[in-house]
């Protein structure tokens, strides 16, 4: 299937609305992924207007962006440095540029370009590329890795245009390519598909017809999305319909290719970020009681087992646990670790997300009766507690924190805001009773990092049909930042003294009232300077989820109401 988006040159910038990278090209494979680097992305095409030193130099000819609008089944793209307007739109395997180029420019031209990858983990492996005509040009390209790191594969094209170009010119070297040039300022069609080359532009747009193309994939979508209805049964049930399907899958693939995955692509497990995290998934399918006569538990559990006790060796960059025999070693992947593979440097995170992983396989255990391997698991976890303890009490782990954040950039070894691990970073100081200072550094990357304003006071969330869940925050002023502290908590009108609240405390509906003022409070969620640990059953500071000083059913309580 077509999926058409425009190119970075930035690592992380793929098809972000970034305002500060140019476009270097529009290309006509591409699946997105929340880590920010996609898969395929080859086929590429640019419209320019005069000439240029090197094609295959990107930041020779790439542009500003003057503005972008997106929808369903469209986008559209200014060029500033050409005043050229790119549309798209696309069918299930053909994509349908439009270029309005500006009067009275003389030379006006259309770069393809086989040989540069959407992302440096993306290999370029050869191809070729054959003019039929001054309007429709055919080839292919061989490619491999991309986000998934995946083996090779070999993309076909064939793409037309609607008026012919006066003269054309290829180029084929270490990269390969071709140049149209046209004689006007008409604005111009292309087409570009993957299989079938030729044959698919044909029976799918054989009218060039723009708005008609951009309606029916609006319709294609609403199609997909109508596909399965389920009619009757409460919300509940519903959940639980979906849920199972997915709890399945995960089990279908560890059947066949040997592991559960933790990203997929392109038909193969991609690459983790982290820890086994299916594990998380199938394990609260397993404590709600999801699936109980559709799912193979045991088969699931053996999937699970696999997880904690298998090392893949270098396959861990895909599926399994990397480094899962140090971690079974010492309790921790000690760094630098066994340096053999590129995420090698990030032990802390995978150690956290593995005590996670084995935490949940315990409660899975324990309620299948393996009793042995829920104590084993259970103790292999570890908690922010421990980490606070390990680091040398509150105060020390207080450093710690300060001296990550104090790079601004939030961009550095210890912390990346563009990296979905490190998101609950920031809230880690809640842990030991200092939620004001998360505030400061959220504030600071909320100014820093994102651009689209902090407004949108009261909040909220659908929880059901039927039930919402509405924060309101008093004495709060977005645009000159001033009380961004909370003073006091109501839960339903009742005062709340903790920095946190289970999913229970607002399943039926709640309304959270936060009481703001200008500097942090000396009473609401605040642990003495004095104390040298966490008493968690004073509840100011969130548990400890995986506490193995906890009792089994305070332990339970905490994952069953989450």
């Amino acid at each position: 299937m077509i999926s058409i988006n425009h190119q970075n040159p930035n690592l992380f910038d793929y098809y972000s609305s970034s305002k500060i990278q140019n476009i270097t090209k529009f290309v006509n494979t591409l699946i997105g992924t929340a880590k920010g680097e996609p898969k395929y992305g080859v086929i590429s095409q640019f419209p320019v207007i005069d000439s240029f030193e090197d094609p295959i130099n990107l930041r020779h000819y790439s542009s500003e962006r003057s503005f972008e609008y997106f929808e369903v089944g469209y986008s559209k793209f200014g060029l500033k440095r050409y005043n050229i307007t790119v549309e798209l739109t696309a069918s299930r395997r053909t994509g349908l540029h439009r270029y309005t180029f500006p009067q009275f420019k003389n030379i006006t031209k259309v770069i393809i370009d086989l040989s540069h990858n959407l992302v440096t983990t993306s290999e370029y492996n050869g191809g070729s590329i054959q003019s039929i005509s001054y309007n429709q040009v055919k080839g292919a390209g061989r490619y491999s890795g991309g986000w998934n790191r995946g083996g090779p594969y070999v993309v076909y094209f064939c793409s037309q245009f609607n008026t012919n170009a006066i003269e054309f010119e290829t180029w084929r070297d270490r990269h390969i390519g071709r140049i149209s040039e046209y004689s006007d300022g008409t604005t111009y069609f292309n087409s570009i598909n993957v299989d079938q080359a030729c044959k698919s532009a044909e029976s799918e747009i054989p009218d060039w017809d723009f708005e008609k193309t951009k309606q029916e994939a609006v319709n294609a979508w609403q199609t997909e999305l109508e596909k399965i209805d389920v009619d009757g049964g409460t919300d509940d049930l519903k959940t639980i319909f979906y849920t199972v399907d997915i709890v399945r899958s995960l089990i279908d693939i560890y059947q066949n290719e040997g592991y559960m995955p933790d990203g997929r692509s392109g038909l193969a497990n991609g690459i983790t970020q982290g820890g086994s995290n299916a594990d998380m998934v199938v394990a609260e399918a397993y404590l709600k009681k999801l699936g109980t006569n559709v799912i193979d538990w045991d088969l699931a559990y053996e999937a699970l087992i696999k997880d904690a006790e298998v090392d893949p060796g270098y396959r861990g960059l895909y599926e399994g646990r990397l480094h899962l025999t140090d971690y079974k070693e010492y309790g921790y992947i000690p760094f630098p670790g066994y340096v053999v593979v590129t995420y090698a440097h990030s032990p802390c995170s995978r150690t956290i997300e593995y005590s996670a992983n084995d935490y949940s396989i315990s409660l899975v255990a324990k309620g299948l009766g393996n009793y042995d391997d829920y104590m084993k698991y259970k103790l292999r976890a570890r908690n922010v507690k421990r980490l606070i303890e390990l680091s040398g009490g509150p105060k020390q782990f207080e450093k710690r924190l300060d001296k990550t954040f104090s790079n601004k950039t939030y961009l550095n070894e210890y912390f990346n805001i563009g990296n979905e691990p490190d998101f609950f970073h920031v809230c880690l100081y809640h842990f030991i009773g200092k939620q004001y200072k998360s505030v400061d550094v959220i504030r600071d990357i909320l100014r820093t990092k994102y651009g689209s304003g902090q407004d949108g006071i009261p909040v909220t969330i659908k929880l059901s049909p039927q039930l919402t869940f509405t924060i309101l925050a008093y004495n709060l002023t977005c645009e000159t930042h001033v009380n961004p502290y909370v003073q006091s908590v109501r839960i339903n009108g009742i005062n709340w003294m903790k920095t946190w609240f289970r999913h229970s405390d607002i399943a039926k509906g709640a309304i959270m009232e936060l009481f703001m003022g200008p500097n942090p409070s000396k009473v609401w969620g605040v642990v003495g300077e004095d104390e040298d640990k966490i008493n968690i059953e004073d509840r100011v500071v969130p548990p400890s989820m995986s506490s193995i000083e906890n009792n089994d059913e305070h332990a339970n309580y905490i994952v069953a109401d989450y």
